[in-house]
Parts: structure tokens; C-alpha cells; sequence
């Protein structure tokens, strides 16, 4: 038996504008998904996927050339079938029993299609660009960081990715909490209505560049917090939405910046004041940053 891994993901700076050329920093979670491949006598692939607390939540049975035969739950094989279809053919000659194991709630956002597209390229040796490429309309940054152990800077030129690695441990990482918005956020529609705009977004693709480095290289708590705050700012007024913190956290003295697609999964939020205020107001899952980052 053979196993894979893959890292889940948060997007820290350039949200959205990743897709039009914007310098992306993400960072890997602690948490991803785990791929367990067998080979078989059958000719054909049995799917099982567990969900973190290592229930079966979907099974199927696929042919070598990627097409679904038999599943317990229709709604949910789409995606692996796209997957399969393309990655399958001419690199998997013979049967296998697949076991895929999420480290994290599915309802988290932390990465569960990237982490699967990563894992069965992994498994199949199909370059896991271009897997994404072929199945994906996001920007490819998830997929690109699931495979490394450190945070990366990721940027597009056109439909070229690119990235390189950063050592990001700043001295101020215990006053930095992830919370989860008790509801998931849809990215693949968010993505589709951005990439829909025709809107030059070349000046303030500018400042963000400028606060993804700034951020890297930060070494205080108030030059971070100032940092977070022009680019929610900015990215508040680009693209027409509310602040998180204008709308639910108002009195909060420390800052918070939404995560990925605006509306739902995680948000950071610096100080520990976020310790006793976000459970008051009825948000209860608040992960500190060496707990949900990888490190």
C-alpha cells in the first residue's frame, strides 16, 4: 500500500486578485487530506472517502479510464469523476482500492478539493497544474502549496503559474487566531462572478503586491494589524463588499481580515482578546496559529 498527502490552505493576502496577477501569500495547514492507494484483482478503482472523524461518507466504484459505474451518492462524484477522467487514462493500467482520509470538517474551507486534486496527482504522476487546470477555474494557488511544507508567494501570467518559497515565522504568531464563521463560503461561484470582470485592476493590484511584502517582512504586532487593515480597505471598496468587521465585529480592538472568498470559513483576527470575545458572540471554533498553520 502506498500513501500521499496533501496540506490544506489559507490564502492570507491578495484574495480574489490572485486571479487577475495579484502576489498571493498562502500558508499550508496542519490539517490536509491522506490518500491510501492498494492494488486490486479487479480492473477497475474502488473509491472510499472518510471525513475527519473517520466516517465513510462516499463510496464509488470507477473504471480505469475514469468513468463513475457505481456510487453510493451520485451529488457528490462529479468532481472526482472530472479528476479521474483526466489523470487515469495511460497512467493507471491496473485496479487499485483507494482510501482517502480529510483531516478537517469538509465545512472548514481549508482545501478539500485542492488537497484532492494534489492527492491523485500525486497517485498517477499527472502533473497537478494542469490536473487543476482542466478541472478547476481558481487560480491554482491551494494546489501549488499543498505540496510544500512553507508558505509561498503564488502569482499568475495568464494562465502561467508561478511560485517561490518564504520562511514566514513572525515574532508576534501567538497574537494571531484563525476563527470559523459558522458557515462555508461557495469559491468556485465567488470565483466564476470575478472572473467575469472586465475592471483594470492593475493600480491596486499594485498596493496589494506591496502589502504581501510588507507582510512577510513585518516583525511588529501594530505594523501587521496596520498592514491587515489597508488590505481588507482595499479589497472592501474593489470589490463592493462590507468589512467583516464593519458588519459583525465593529468593537473588536484588534484586526481582522477575511480569508479566501469573502463571507464565510475562516477569518484572522489578531490579539487574544479573541479567546473570550468571538465565543460571546457565538463563534466557538478559534484555532491559534501554531495549532491550524504548519510548522
Amino acid at each position: 500500500m502506498k500513501s500521499y498527502y496533501a496540506h490544506g490552505k489559507l490564502l492570507i493576502t491578495a484574495e480574489y486578485l490572485v486571479l487577475k496577477g495579484a502576489k498571493a501569500f498562502s500558508l499550508p495547514t496542519a490539517f490536509g487530506q491522506k490518500l491510501l492507494a492498494e492494488e486490486i484483482t479487479e480492473n477497475h478503482i474502488e473509491w472510499t472517502s472518510k471525513n475527519h472523524k473517520g466516517e465513510i461518507w462516499f463510496t464509488g466504484v470507477f473504471s480505469l479510464d475514469g468513468n463513475l459505474v457505481e456510487t453510493n451518492n451520485p451529488d457528490l462524484s462529479g468532481h472526482l469523476e472530472k479528476l479521474l477522467k483526466i489523470a487515469l487514462p495511460g497512467n493507471v493500467t491496473r485496479g487499485y482500492s483507494i482510501i482517502t482520509e480529510l483531516e478537517f470538517p469538509n465545512d472548514w474551507g481549508l482545501g478539500s478539493s485542492s488537497t484532492l486534486t494534489s492527492l491523485i496527482s500525486q497517485w498517477t504522476g499527472y502533473d497537478r497544474m494542469k490536473l487543476h487546470q482542466k478541472t478547476s477555474n481558481g487560480s491554482g494557488y491551494d494546489v501549488a502549496n499543498a505540496q510544500i511544507d512553507q508558505g509561498i508567494v503564488y502569482s499568475l501570467k495568464g494562465e502561467i503559474p508561478s511560485w517561490s518559497n518564504v520562511d514566514f515565522d513572525p515574532p508576534f504568531k501567538e497574537e494571531i487566531y484563525f476563527i470559523h464563521l459558522n458557515q462555508k463560503q461557495k469559491s468556485d461561484l465567488e470565483v466564476h462572478r470575478f472572473n467575469q470582470s472586465d475592471k483594470d485592476f492593475s493600480k491596486v493590484i499594485e498596493k496589494i503586491n506591496s502589502i504581501t511584502q510588507s507582510v512577510l517582512q513585518c516583525n511588529t504586532l501594530p505594523d501587521f494589524e496596520n498592514l491587515l487593515s489597508q488590505h481588507e480597505n482595499l479589497l472592501s471598496k474593489t470589490l463592493g463588499f462590507s468589512k467583516i468587521k464593519d458588519t459583525l465585529f465593529e468593537d473588536y480592538p484588534g484586526a481582522i481580515k477575511s480569508l479566501g472568498a469573502w463571507g464565510g470559513d475562516f477569518i484572522l483576527a489578531t490579539r487574544k482578546d479573541a479567546l473570550t470575545y468571538f465565543p460571546a458572540k457565538g463563534f466557538t471554533t478559534i484555532v491559534p496559529y501554531n495549532e491550524l498553520i504548519f510548522n
